[in-house]
């Protein structure tokens, strides 16, 4: 009977495993407006100098960190110009503007421009885009407005017409991003959490000590455990000022008594205190011990970096802004394995990035730093992603899986089948 227990066990193990589907990796950064048509006879030709075609759209997001078109040409070699403007008319003042250079371009392609880094928009703003081209006969593919989720047209030299282009923008709102959840016994916030009610019977820590570390690059705190055994942990809070409103920064577990602030800016003065807690109870503050951080200290090291979004060709990453007004841009670079494939500046005011045209079915790994305006730099915050792989792919791999998983049962159901036969003849 043991027997048969455990053979219908791995019948419903392997039943489970042929009826649940993959999971996929929910997108933050995604497809906002987008024009899309199959049709690849229909195109306008971008000659040089020649007629201002542009795309209405009107984002959903206040952020938008990539635009796609749909291109083409007969074997033509140059730069391709896009922009974005705020008339359907006019030159002065684009809201972006990046440059691609092509060679022999045949077949059509869509091309994604990500060199402007992230640009904020006014969500329910109509906004234009332009291409133009440094040679004669670009293609820049049309669609039907059913095939589009814009209510946007396309314009000839400021004339609305009755068909769109091919494009796509994608962007995010700040506002909805999310942070990064830590793993460590230490966790960093954004909390607004100040100073609360205090309980005698929880003992306070003490003899804390805060000295700026040049190796961990930021302040490092310690001090003496809580004589209070039951307590849940300790909560770090920190001001401008002695007698300023503290804010809760961190809190480690009871079994952790130092910390390292990275999150500071060079010049400045904090000042710290350590509350030991258990539920919403607290203990009267620690000493108060101040540091000023050196003038020369680089950047905080950029925090809740990490992959948001993924396809078979592309990886987007988002961190928290740095609070550092002295940072004047970030460097972000692309690793596969220990190989260097890319590496790009980006503006300070960026919080997203996409890495586009990348190879399927691979792991990345992806470093940001922080620059200021002495020209020195953070130490790398570093998050690593998968690319998808195909579809086709995963199509096949899927099908593989059922299949195995039916062979496996019908397997089972024969020595379940066999098992029953034996305790029958007993």
């Amino acid at each position: 009977m043991k027997k048969l227990l455990v053979l219908c066990s791995l019948f419903l193990i392997s039943l489970a495993c042929l009826l649940t589907p993959p999971q996929k990796a929910a997108a933050t950064s995604s497809v906002d407006q987008y024009c899309s048509n199959t049709n690849l006879e229909t195109y306008e030709s971008i000659h040089r100098n020649g007629t201002d075609y542009r795309q209405a759209f009107t984002p959903t997001q206040n952020r938008i960190n990539n635009i796609a078109v749909k291109v083409g040409g007969n074997g033509i070699s140059g730069t391709a110009i896009l922009r974005v403007y705020t008339a359907p008319t006019g030159t002065d003042n684009p809201v972006l503007r990046s440059d691609r250079n092509f060679s022999n371009l045949n077949s059509p392609v869509s091309w994604y421009f990500n060199d402007f880094g992230n640009v904020e928009l006014t969500p329910d703003t109509t906004y234009y885009l332009s291409l133009m081209s440094s040679v004669d006969y670009l293609y820049w593919y049309t669609a039907a407005a059913e095939s589009c989720t814009s209510a946007g047209t396309a314009y000839l030299n400021g004339s609305q017409q009755g068909y769109k282009f091919d494009y796509a923008t994608f962007g995010y709102s700040e506002t909805t991003a999310p942070s990064q959840e830590s793993a460590s016994t230490s966790t960093s916030t954004t909390s607004t959490e100040i100073l609360g009610t205090t309980s005698s019977s929880i003992a306070r820590p003490t003899n804390l000590t805060a000295k700026y570390s040049n190796n961990d690059k930021g302040v490092a705190l310690n001090w003496a455990a809580s004589t209070t055994s039951d307590i849940d942990g300790y909560k770090i809070f920190r001001s401008k000022t002695y007698s300023g409103a503290a804010s809760k920064i961190a809190t480690t577990g009871k079994g952790k008594t130092a910390y390292v602030d990275q999150d500071i800016i060079a010049g400045e003065t904090y000042y710290y205190q350590i509350r030991a807690y258990k539920g919403n109870s607290q203990s009267i503050s620690s000493n108060i011990e101040n540091v000023t951080v050196p003038a020369d200290t680089a950047p905080a090291k950029p925090v809740n970096f990490k992959v948001v979004d993924k396809t078979y060709n592309m990886l987007t990453v988002i961190w928290r802004k740095n609070a550092d007004p002295n940072v004047s841009s970030y460097t972000i670079t692309l690793y596969n394995g220990n190989d260097k494939i890319r590496s790009k500046e980006i503006p300070a005011t960026a919080q997203l990035y996409s890495f586009f045209d990348l190879d399927s079915g691979t792991l990345y790994k992806i470093e940001l730093t922080a620059k200021n305006s002495k020209n020195i730099s953070s130490s790398p915050a570093v998050s690593v992603g998968f690319t998808q792989l195909p579809e086709t792919v995963e199509r096949f791999i899927d099908l593989t899986r059922g299949v195995a998983a039916i062979v496996v049962i019908g397997l089972l159901l024969i020595l379940a089948v066999s098992t029953l036969k034996h305790y029958r003849k007993k």
